[in-house]
């Protein structure tokens, strides 16, 4: 019950009145990302009181974040799923209590691990356009191929066709080899056209940050003495496996 009284002794009392007093501000006291893979990651929050928490990707107001999957109480979580491996990420999060206020963004960031990647010819490289006809591979045509291998595969063996231009052809056999300064052996002859060498074995990565094995694969092309002049083509396959598979 409220009184009031004036300076002349006149007084006056009010009905029953209930005043709530909040001496907590909403604060976060902790923003953290756990369980990150490839594509994916759980970001925590705890506040020092019950209430709501909403986060984004950019620190924008509280009305224009996205509502957390499991809050209202003090400790707050939200599923992140669909994110591209090795890239980094930034997550801002803002918590209100029922009383409406708001607390500061917490900022936290963290980067998709690297995924396993797959087989891809990322570029090729032209190193030697132009040969002599001298059956020698210093003279002859030389590519750099540019391949993503998956990390769990560390064989790598490649296939051609034989050259052909108009009616002139380069047997494949005997006149190709592959090489890598990623693998343990080599350089690898190429026996057979149209079908795959024997295997390069695969033992470092020249990005290890990057999803996949990075690997530069050096091939080579004589050509042979009496070859008539022209400008010959081929076709290429590549493949990879684990060891034993």
């Amino acid at each position: 019950t409220i009184v009031a009284t004036d300076l002349a002794g006149n007084t006056n009392t009010t009905a029953n009145e209930t005043f709530i007093i909040d001496p907590l501000e909403t604060n976060i006291t902790s923003f953290t990302v756990g369980g990150v893979t490839t594509d994916g990651a759980t970001l925590t929050v705890t506040t020092n009181k019950n209430s709501t928490c909403k986060y984004a990707s950019a620190n924008v107001d509280y009305a224009n974040m996205t509502g957390m999957t499991t809050t209202g109480g003090k400790t707050h979580s939200q599923v992140l799923s669909g994110l591209v491996s090795g890239t980094r990420y930034d997550y801002y999060v803002r918590c209100s209590d029922a009383q409406g206020n708001i607390s500061p963004a917490s900022h936290a960031f963290f980067t998709t691990l690297a995924g396993n990647g797959l087989l891809e010819v990322t570029g090729i490289s032209a190193q030697k356009t132009y040969a002599t006809a001298d059956g020698t591979y210093g003279n002859g045509w030389s590519w750099v191929f540019h391949i993503t291998v998956p990390t769990t595969e560390t064989s790598l063996k490649m296939k051609f066709d034989n050259w052909v231009s108009g009616g002139n052809t380069i047997a494949t056999a005997g006149n190709m080899r592959i090489s890598s300064s990623q693998a343990s052996n080599g350089p690898i002859t190429i026996t057979t056209a149209g079908t795959y060498s024997g295997a390069l074995i695969l033992n470092s990565d020249l990005y290890p940050s990057k999803a996949g094995r990075q690997i530069e694969v050096l091939v080579e092309m004589k050509v042979p003495a009496g070859t008539a002049g022209g400008s010959y083509s081929t076709s290429y396959g590549v493949l990879s496996e684990a060891i034993g598979g």
